[in-house]
């Protein structure tokens, strides 16, 4: 098994709170360096009210546009049993997490729903897979490069967030 091949075989530890399933959606065919999976809840269904921070950006001449930014952490909640967890921390998660070194702005405070609701897809990569060659699989799959959250209904896709984590 290659580098690749052994950090793909198993899912990185944060996601543990959660099943994974892969997901065949076109949009989240990108390489062999991403994976995509779908999110379902250990209660057994996969639709989630999505819960994180706001920051809003107020712009323009006349200062009437506002830019609305989502920040993690993100968290899922199941809208079947009403679970709360944590699926993303840049500051915990991902190569920069595991290293002290995020470089994404993050949201202070209790989370609030963001307004989205629905089947929740991920996806997430290992680039620069030379990184990896020194360090174990167990250890290394949950160093992930990047991180994309998504909600989805058949083929079609609205993305929440996207972060990179290295």
């Amino acid at each position: 098994m290659n580098t690749l091949e052994e950090l793909k075989a198993h899912s990185p530890n944060c996601f543990s709170n959660f099943v994974l399933k892969n997901l065949q959606l076109p949009q989240l065919q990108l390489d062999e360096l991403f994976v995509s999976k779908a999110v379902h809840c250990k209660c057994g269904h996969d639709a989630y009210s999505v819960l994180g921070h706001k920051e809003v950006e107020v712009k323009g001449f006349f200062r009437k546009r506002e830019n609305v930014n989502i920040l993690p952490p993100i968290y899922l909640e199941c809208l079947n049993c009403g679970s709360v967890q944590l699926i993303f921390d840049p500051e915990k998660y991902g190569w920069d997490g595991i290293n002290g070194d995020n470089a994404n702005v993050v949201g202070k405070g209790k989370p609030v729903p963001l307004g989205f609701e629905g089947k929740v897809a991920i996806l997430y990569s290992y680039q620069g897979l030379e990184n990896y060659v020194d360090i174990s699989s167990e250890f290394g799959r949950d160093m992930f490069d990047t991180f994309g959250l998504y909600i989805y209904n058949h083929n079609k896709l609205e993305p929440i967030i996207n972060c990179e984590c290295a």
